[in-house]
């Protein structure tokens, strides 16, 4: 009897651990656009996307940038490959803005075999700038403000 609790016991903390991550991936699907952006992996292509995301959301209310996925979640990396790719996007937000470090949560996660690099963008109380250009969230995603730029 006691081995079947154990067993019971052991299922039910995996089901648990299993719909917390469930509605962790629901939650994140249904914030609006204002509040986040995904960024499917291409490193190359897609480092401008996160500057001025992270411009974005910091010179507003703050937001979320999931790099890795799309808003689907379908995406699949080997764990070494995709903590290469995390590490080299740390290292280029933190070469490219180095004043947003204290304004940045990263966290690497993998819910449901799905990896993904989930950066929290925190306000800032002065103007965040990529490459002199300032960046506000509406409902369609980043705007380039010419006026508040120092080209």
């Amino acid at each position: 009897a006691k081995q079947k609790m154990e067993t019971t016991d052991e299922f039910y903390r995996y089901f648990l651990h299993f719909e917390e991550q469930n509605d962790y991936l629901e939650n994140l699907k249904k914030l609006p656009t204002e509040k986040i952006q995904y960024v499917p992996y291409d490193l190359e292509n897609k480092i401008e996307t996160i500057f001025e995301s992270i411009s974005a959301f910091a010179n507003g209310s703050g937001g979320t940038i999931i790099f890795g996925q799309d808003e689907r979640f379908r995406q699949y990396f080997s764990e070494s490959k995709f903590n290469l790719l995390s590490e080299n996007v740390c290292d280029k937000i933190l070469e490219e803005i180095p004043e947003m470090e204290d304004y940045l949560i990263l966290y690497n996660r993998s819910i449901r075999d799905r990896k993904f690099l989930e950066i929290e963008v925190v306000p800032t109380p002065f103007p965040c700038l990529y490459k002199k250009e300032y960046f506000s969230r509406t409902l369609h995603g980043n705007v380039l403000h010419l006026d508040q730029s120092y080209l």
